[in-house]
């Protein structure tokens, strides 16, 4: 009886240090388990802004950050890297079993006995180290998700508010021509301008609402996107999110800022790089399991303690038809693949970083010729209005100075969300985060 007590004992006492090791996970929406897609109620959506708030690029990161399922594994992935640790730590300590034996006489024996591993080649050593090295490559994964996240949540909050403006330049076309073709049709009326004319501000006018809705058809198919890299269930942002709103044209002063020297920003790469960081420690896991396969060609001692008290068990593995030198020489080629994989890595990132930065570089210029190009084709079309009202010149050259004007404007405005995208993909080429 008190042998079957003692083995309770055990057990329960097991089982509650396996509850207190249990991970804590937010649930997931039970529609996802369902089949069909209206199961889906308001309580259960992930990510839902509060009423009448608008959504800013920071309140976006901040969203995915939470939500985001790939970084929500990344970060899993974490915990079972650090796990994966401290089971490898318990190598270093001894084991005890507790047993009870019954015979066919009705005889209980019961005992414990405890064995502790002296020495195997440094392989659990290099067990621990190498275990270490992948937990410590698992945290920097969880960085360099983040760092690619928050730079794909700035772009398409970007592309977003690109689609708002775009929107807009042909809303106001739509409005200049549809003004144009009634101001037209009165002259018609008093024989002052041919049909022709009427008939060529009503076509610019429908190619216009054409292209609006071509614009705002690319807004919605964008926000579905971030949406889902925001990790909100419905993939579609709250009817009152306004990105319009969001603050991505660059100011003056940040327009005449020289941009450092490219070295600064390589600098900052190789000392950021989360990715960088943990290609390297793959590098040093790989490096120990090639030690501890080594370690599988020396002797193991064990130094154990039983009924019959203290004992101390040697034994070798002298032929195993080769499979431990085999096993060395595959964990060699292994850490070879990851010195290659550092290497590719590391030209990868400075590659990344010129690309980004010549990118920045070149839009900070073109945004400034554009600035240009939009005033003098706003005075031009002016100017030319003007000619065309007093029958000077003929409808085409309104037609083309007209479409100058919307071009640049469209220019302008993409230059102007290609200066905010490269200075996001800057930022994560160098391994920066600032949200």
């Amino acid at each position: 009886m008190k042998i079957s007590k003692s083995i309770f004992l055990i057990l329960g006492t097991s089982f509650i240090l396996i509850l207190e090791g249990c991970l804590s996970h937010k649930p997931l929406p039970k529609a996802v388990y369902a089949k069909n897609y209206s199961a889906l109620t308001t309580n259960e959506q992930r990510a839902i802004l509060p009423v009448g708030k608008d959504l800013s690029k920071q309140e976006a990161v901040n969203i995915a950050i939470a939500n985001n399922p790939d970084y929500q594994i990344s970060q899993l992935k974490a915990v079972s890297a650090q796990t994966k640790y401290y089971e490898a730590l318990a190598g270093l300590s001894p084991t005890v079993a507790a047993g009870a034996v019954t015979t066919g006489q009705g005889i209980n024996a019961a005992g414990v006995s405890a064995n502790y591993r002296v020495f195997n080649g440094g392989r659990t050593v290099m067990n621990i180290l190498e275990a270490k090295a992948k937990a410590e490559q698992s945290k920097w994964n969880v960085q360099n998700t983040r760092r690619k996240l928050i730079k794909e949540v700035t772009v398409q909050n970007n592309s977003l508010y690109k689609d708002s403006a775009i929107l807009k330049i042909q809303q106001s076309n739509s409005r200049f021509q549809s003004d144009m073709a009634k101001k037209t049709i009165q002259k018609y009326n008093q024989g002052q301008a041919s049909e022709t004319d009427v008939l060529n501000f009503q076509i610019k006018e429908y190619e216009a609402k054409a292209a609006a809705i071509a614009a705002y058809r690319d807004y919605n198919v964008n926000s579905y996107k971030l949406a889902a890299s925001m990790g909100m269930t419905t993939a579609k942002l709250p009817a009152q999110a306004d990105i319009s709103k969001s603050p991505i044209i660059p100011a003056e002063e940040d327009k005449k800022q020289p941009l450092p020297e490219i070295d600064f920003y390589l600098d900052a790469a190789i000392a950021n790089r989360p990715d960088l960081k943990a290609q390297r420690d793959a590098l040093k896991a790989a490096g120990y399991a090639s030690y501890s396969a080594m370690g599988k060609l020396a002797p193991i001692i064990d130094l154990g303690l039983g009924r019959d008290g203290f004992q101390t068990r040697l034994y070798w593995l002298f032929l195993d038809g080769g499979a431990r030198i085999a096993n060395v020489r595959s964990k060699e080629a292994l850490y070879g693949i990851q010195q290659e994989a550092l290497l590719e890595k590391w030209i990868k990132v400075v590659q990344n970083v010129r690309t980004e930065y010549d990118s920045l570089k070149a839009n900070k210029t073109r945004v400034k010729l554009l600035n240009q190009a939009v005033k003098i084709a706003f005075q031009r079309r002016n100017m030319v209005l003007r000619e065309y009202n007093e029958g000077k010149i003929d409808i085409t050259t309104l037609n083309q100075a007209q479409k100058d004007l919307v071009n640049a404007k469209l220019s302008n405005k993409e230059a102007e969300v290609a200066i905010s995208n490269a200075k996001a993909k800057l930022n994560a080429a160098c391994g920066i985060q600032n949200n």
